[in-house]
């Protein structure tokens, strides 16, 4: 999926949700003392749900594709995962395969990998260029000097 499109399919299903949990708490709200206890699940409990997982995979997806592209080995930590366990997953050579979505450290861990790769790249061109700018400026003033003088003669 185009990174535009992406963001606008996030954005987009960031607005329902917020949309639906307002719906869902006017819902909620008791009337003429009537009590929480006896009222049913509202019908917008699914669908924020199936849009939660829809937005987990996007945002997980998203993230791991960056990774990836920098050569950034995720760690399958414990607390970095969470699997969907409502998912039939299918199975491979004996092996039950599910879904996996980044918890929000998870997020927030791989961000920062991906930063950190970032600043690390950034430091080295400067490391390289740096010195190369240095030598062509300092030339360039050589040759100035060079052009000034024999112009006086």
């Amino acid at each position: 999926m185009p990174f535009f499109a992406e963001r606008k399919q996030g954005r987009r299903l960031r607005r329902e949700i917020a949309s639906l949990k307002e719906q869902q708490a006017k819902a909620l709200a008791p009337l003429d003392g009537e009590s929480n206890l006896r009222r049913k699940l509202p019908p917008h409990a699914f669908k924020i749900a199936t849009m939660q997982l829809e937005l987990a995979e996007l945002d997980t997806n998203r993230l791991v594709r960056k990774a990836r592209r920098r050569g950034i080995q995720i760690p399958h930590s414990e607390n970095w995962w969470w699997e969907d366990e409502t998912f039939e997953g299918e199975t491979f050579n004996g092996v039950c395969e599910g879904r996996f979505y980044l918890t929000e450290s998870g997020k927030a861990g791989v961000s920062r990998l991906i930063q950190d790769d970032r600043k690390k790249s950034i430091e080295w061109w400067v490391r390289i260029i740096t010195p190369v700018l240095s030598a062509l400026i300092a030339l360039l003033g050589v040759i100035v000097a060079l052009v000034s003088v024999s112009r006086k003669r």
